[in-house]
């Protein structure tokens, strides 16, 4: 009889893996609702599984994580934050029974570390992802599967270092975010392409969070490393990474300026316009720029790299490019909206 049982909880297990695959791959492909209801079915077919399995179990943490992440898509936040954190226990019981689920586990802890991060816990949140961090880091040491533990490792430390930047814990920021490059200078040359994109978002973000706490040396070092990784990203991507290059480009003017590097806030504005072309935003900007290093003395200017004939030849300059792009905007809008009214009537 125990057999049989046996093999009957077996059946329903591999029935549950089959049908969280299918969930898997279809919250990859952004199907949410295929994917919510064939996760649902698998936990509902898991529910008939007695007593610990190990299977079982690892299959039910990955349907909470991923349940969990389809919750925080859907701003669910304290249904996310529950679900992740009963992942995390599952996670927890099957390396105290000596089964091998650190990456699990490691993933998991930076999803919850996140949602915890939305809801405004930084403190938790950044502990729960020193947490993943941690076992990142003790499975890129052991050297087994490199690959995937050099990117789990690279992913807990750049999000440790936005949420500790959004705890006001520049220090720890600053560490975690130089150990997500060190890992990135150990990937081959395809590994760092791929993930340049959330290396340039990762130093954005921080960036940004020390300029607004007015650490304006600290937000320029990350601002050049997020310019040079959105670089990477543009040169193997190409259109698809056109916003992150741009975004860079644009910080980089206020970075710049708010050092006193004139120059350099004009060369970043001049690399934003080569890739968009006439827009009318990124020209905006580029106006008020000018507009206020007018109001400096020569001197500052002039220690800025950025005399004040070259400010008023550039201002003039990107002020009739701006009024040019601006009307040109305005009468496709307007066009857009008068066909838009053809269509409707």
């Amino acid at each position: 009889m125990e057999a049989v049982n046996n093999e009957w909880q077996g059946k329903q297990v591999e029935a549950a893996r089959a049908l969280t695959q299918q969930g898997s791959q279809a919250l990859r492909q952004n199907q949410i609702p295929a994917a919510e209801g064939a996760l649902t079915e698998a936990a509902i077919v898991l529910d008939m599984v007695e007593n610990f399995d190990v299977e079982a179990t690892k299959i039910r943490a990955q349907i909470f994580n991923e349940v969990g992440f389809i919750r925080q898509r859907q701003n669910k936040l304290d249904e996310a934050q529950s679900l992740h954190e009963r992942a995390v226990t599952m996670c927890d019981e099957l390396i105290e029974k000596g089964v091998e689920f650190r990456g699990n586990a490691a993933a998991t802890c930076i999803n919850l570390a996140g949602i915890l991060a939305q809801k405004g816990d930084f403190a938790k949140g950044q502990e729960i992802n020193q947490r993943a961090a941690d076992l990142a880091e003790a499975l890129l040491a052991e050297g087994g599967n490199l690959a995937q533990a050099a990117n789990l490792t690279f992913g807990a430390n750049q999000n440790l270092a936005v949420i500790a930047g959004r705890a006001g814990d520049f220090d720890t920021a600053n560490k975690a975010m130089n150990r997500a490059l060190e890992v990135i200078d150990s990937l081959p040359e395809d590994g760092k392409k791929q993930i340049s994109v959330q290396a340039a978002q990762g130093a954005q973000q921080l960036s940004v969070m020390l300029f607004q706490q007015e650490r304006h040396e600290d937000a320029l070092k990350w601002g050049k490393v997020a310019e040079a990784q959105s670089e990477v990203a543009y040169e193997a991507g190409g259109e698809s990474v056109l916003p992150v290059y741009v975004t860079s480009q644009i910080n980089l003017i206020s970075f710049f300026e708010a050092v006193g590097q004139f120059a350099q806030a004009e060369n970043a504005l001049f690399k934003a316009l080569d890739v968009v072309g006439e827009h009318p935003q990124i020209l905006e900007r580029g106006v008020a720029f000018y507009d206020e290093i007018r109001k400096l003395t020569d001197e500052s200017l002039e220690a800025g790299d950025l005399p004040r004939d070259e400010v008023e030849e550039s201002f003039a300059e990107v002020s009739k490019r701006y009024g040019v792009a601006k009307a040109k905007a305005e009468a496709e809008a307007e066009a857009q909206a008068a066909e838009a009214g053809k269509t409707a009537s």
